[in-house]
């Protein structure tokens, strides 16, 4: 029921000249892992750099040409849509003035017209009731 105390082993001391080879290498492994490290890196920044100006250029490039393509398009709308004097279109004006009160007239016609045809209508069914 009592627990025994065990004594742990007698440590072993190492030399303090293997100590250090053991730690010189670690640091030098750690030296080279650090240059690899920062060699990625540069390549890395690097691509991105490059990557970064590719697709400004095409970017810029789409913007060149989206902005070829409005001037194109206001210069062509500017040509189309130039204001001719007003002068030129009078005698049509009064032809279309003229073509509207004839279609004004006529629909008033059209109106007293239908109107009659009512009104002969009731007196033709009064007529025939009576």
């Amino acid at each position: 029921m009592y627990k025994e105390k065990i004594e742990p082993k007698k440590q072993i001391k190492t030399p303090k000249r293997i100590l250090n080879q053991a730690l010189q290498r670690k640091i030098d492994i750690i030296g080279r892992k650090n240059r690899k490290i920062q060699d990625l890196q540069r390549r890395l920044r690097g691509d991105y750099q490059a990557n970064e100006l590719a697709r400004m250029k095409l970017e810029l490039t789409k913007s060149k040409s989206t902005h070829k393509k409005l001037i194109a398009y206001h210069r062509n709308k500017a040509e189309k849509g130039k204001i001719e004097p007003t002068s030129r279109y009078q005698p049509l004006q009064k032809k279309l003035k003229e073509m509207e009160d004839t279609i004004n007239n006529l629909e008033y016609e059209n109106l007293t017209l239908k109107e009659q045809v009512k009104e002969l209508q009731s007196k033709d069914n009064i007529s025939e009731k009576g």
